[in-house]
């Protein structure tokens, strides 16, 4: 019988690439693909739900504002713009950036520590991986 060499942690590798959850704008864009990675969920991915698992502990150990969360859901779960949830909230569009980029902050200083602890995330730099790409190779695989 022959061996058959699989790289097990390939997956997780282009998760970690395609998200550098230590920055503001990495948290943002795993937010911004919530609902792609929850349809991941749905087909038996386990890294996507590690991934969103991980993101709703973030979220609880940042202890974010009343408002913070209020924005987070209003974007990311109902898929609001911030034009609509200004409108919703009675205030300025820029308050409801300042507060989505704050919580932003709050996260990623959350998966910043467990990458300083070793706890499953490293440290890393911005890098330009797209969603598409990682869904797409994930189906084939």
């Amino acid at each position: 019988m022959g061996a058959v060499k699989a790289d097990l942690h390939a997956k997780s590798r282009r998760l970690a690439e395609t998200y550098a959850l230590d920055t503001p704008d990495g948290v943002k864009k795993l937010f911004s693909h919530t609902h792609a990675l929850r349809k991941l969920v749905e087909g038996g991915d386990f890294d996507a739900v590690d991934l969103l698992i991980d993101m709703a502990t973030a979220v609880e150990m940042a202890k974010l504002t009343k408002r913070q969360r209020e924005v987070l859901y209003w974007r990311y779960e109902v898929d609001l713009s911030q034009e609509m949830v200004s409108e919703i909230s009675a205030v300025r569009q820029q308050s409801v950036d300042d507060v989505e980029n704050a919580a932003f902050r709050d996260i990623a200083a959350v998966y910043e520590s467990w990458a300083r602890r070793g706890e499953g995330y490293a440290v890393s730099d911005v890098l330009e991986s797209s969603l598409a790409q990682w869904s797409a190779e994930s189906e084939g695989s």
